[in-house]
């Protein structure tokens, strides 16, 4: 049969070619049955369907995978983040980290969009756990695992942040202090092209000024007291689509 690691990436295909996330029931608070037969049935889940989904289709396909649960800092960027489920896979004698629900689309204001990718199939530990806490340490994969409060220090970039190996050098926490402006200073060796916006509590969002190349640095203004989110858009190269890379949070002190 084909290897494990095709099989694995067929199991994490069909669960979103299948499913639509169920967008409604989980705002209300009030959950389909998330078992993978209904969730094969009603084509509708939330993020514990998908990964019952495919732990069954793995298993099917002579996987060892298993459910691992936590949270997960995705539309909501700030604390621990939301009650979410994610899946598990033991590839040649190792365990990898695979998130079928948000490699199957995103939710916005308007709802959900089906778009299948695969930045969180198989993404390094140390990358998935910048927006991933299980309840479970182990399921962290890291050699020291970290604690509540490393977790929430820790800004919470997308694996599109880390693919051209992107490096941020300040601020390095999630959340920071700044006075009037802050600077986003980030390695960036193999030129990607950067683009950096800031939006204060309740406002709109206002460019960065971003200069330099090797080390880009983006200037961002800070209007008015309190809270600004600084979102961080990243591509290969310049005149092409940016996409949102990781969002920090700063307060104008």
């Amino acid at each position: 049969g084909p290897p494990p690691l095709r099989r694995a990436g067929a199991s994490h295909a069909s669960a979103p070619a299948r499913v639509f996330y169920a967008v409604g029931p989980s705002r209300g608070g009030v959950y389909p049955p998330q078992d993978a037969l209904t969730t094969f049935r009603t084509r509708r889940s939330v993020c514990a369907g998908y990964a019952a989904l495919f732990e069954a289709i793995g298993r099917a396909a002579g996987l060892t995978v298993e459910t691992v649960t936590g949270r997960a800092r995705g539309l909501v960027h700030a604390g621990m983040g939301e009650a979410h489920a994610w899946s598990a896979v033991r590839l040649d004698g190792r365990w990898h980290l695979v998130d079928t629900t948000w490699d199957a689309g995103h939710v916005d204001a308007e709802g959900f969009h089906k778009q299948f990718g695969a930045r969180y199939f198989l993404a390094p530990p140390e990358v998935f756990g910048t927006k991933h806490f299980p309840d479970d340490a182990r399921w962290q994969l890291l050699p020291v695992a970290r604690t509540e409060g490393e977790y929430l220090r820790t800004p919470a970039l997308d694996p599109r942040f880390f693919a051209p190996g992107l490096r941020l050098v300040s601020p390095d926490r999630a959340e920071s202090d700044a006075r009037a402006a802050l600077a986003v200073v980030v390695d960036n060796p193999q030129g990607a092209s950067l683009m950096v916006s800031v939006r204060p509590d309740g406002g709109a969002s206002l460019a960065c000024d971003v200069e330099g190349v090797a080390r880009v640095t983006a200037r961002c203004p800070l209007a008015g007291d309190g809270l600004h989110e600084v979102t961080l858009f990243v591509a290969r190269e310049r005149y092409t689509t940016h996409w949102s890379a990781g969002v920090l949070r700063v307060h104008n002190r």
